[in-house]
């Protein structure tokens, strides 16, 4: 459901500038959003190192979502251009 958050922000431009209008600091919008749907993706990968799996098979695992993040926070504040209003819906 956190990846669905960044995928549906991530699709039509449109919706970037929601966050755009809504916040006055998209950027840090963004740049948190992406940081707590990484931290709630790796909870499944923390409990298989609880379980005991090898580390750096985990670790491959951790990474994925890290760079799903990376990417579509990078992709959205490059994306959004700030409105020079915030007006026009």
């Amino acid at each position: 459901m956190a990846a669905q958050l960044l995928t549906w922000l991530d699709r039509p431009p449109g919706r970037a500038r929601v966050v755009t209008r809504i916040s006055s600091a998209p950027r840090w919008l963004f740049f948190r959003l992406a940081a707590v749907v990484t931290l709630v993706l790796w909870l499944p990968d923390l409990y298989l190192l609880d379980l005991g799996q090898p580390g750096r098979a985990v670790a491959v695992l951790m990474v994925m979502p890290l760079a799903i993040a990376l990417v579509a926070c990078s992709s959205l504040v490059h994306i959004a251009k700030e409105s020079g209003s915030g007006r026009g819906w």
